[in-house]
């Protein structure tokens, strides 16, 4: 509130120097009021100016906050949407039989295997080795993701996300299926070492 009224004076000794001053000698200056304001013949108080003003920055600045809200908002819907994607292909990559037979799988280890899968996911994904069109179906598969459109409409939340978790499965299927053998076999090695 004190940062209003500094404002608030601020914006009035700016505009009371910008005032031009129009006295003439034939219609004068009225003189001071009784709200202290200088009123011209013709002109408007400038207190209501001023009222005027602040009414309408107020206004502005209202609706530039719900429009940064809003675009912030957006921006944390992208980002944790893309994690839920990212999470949803490392964990059906982890579960890809190729993955399996690189990682020695048993089930006494669940936990550990699914920790090294989703690290070697990851260490093969940012492999500059790695060719551009696994990564290319990585991205296709986001922004199918995060389209508004999609093979089965969103109109409930269920049936409207299981489109989007099967193309994301799919997704990650194909870029296990399409990288390199060796590229797979030497990181698993350094994910098992680890």
């Amino acid at each position: 509130m004190a940062m209003r009224n500094v404002a608030g004076s601020l914006l009035m000794a700016l505009l009371f120097l910008a005032m031009p001053v129009t006295t003439t000698h034939a219609v004068g200056v009225q003189g001071m009021k009784d709200s202290g304001a200088i009123v011209s013949a013709g002109m408007p108080s400038l207190d209501r100016y001023v009222s005027r003003l602040s009414t309408r920055s107020e206004h502005l600045l209202g609706r530039f906050g719900a429009a940064l809200q809003s675009a912030g908002l957006v921006w944390i819907w992208l980002l944790l949407s893309t994690a839920v994607f990212t999470i949803v292909v490392a964990l059906a990559s982890v579960i890809d039989m190729r993955m399996m037979d690189l990682r020695q799988f048993s089930a006494h280890r669940f936990g550990v295997d699914v920790r090294h899968g989703v690290r070697l996911f990851f260490r093969i994904s940012i492999d500059r080795r790695m060719p551009n069109l696994p990564r290319l179906l990585l991205a296709i598969g986001l922004l199918y993701w995060l389209a508004p459109v999609d093979l089965i409409p969103d109109s409930s939340w269920v049936p409207g996300f299981i489109d989007d978790v099967l193309i994301a499965i799919l997704v990650s299927k194909t870029f296990i299926y399409l990288c390199p053998a060796a590229l797979m076999a030497r990181h698993a090695h350094a994910v098992e070492g680890l």
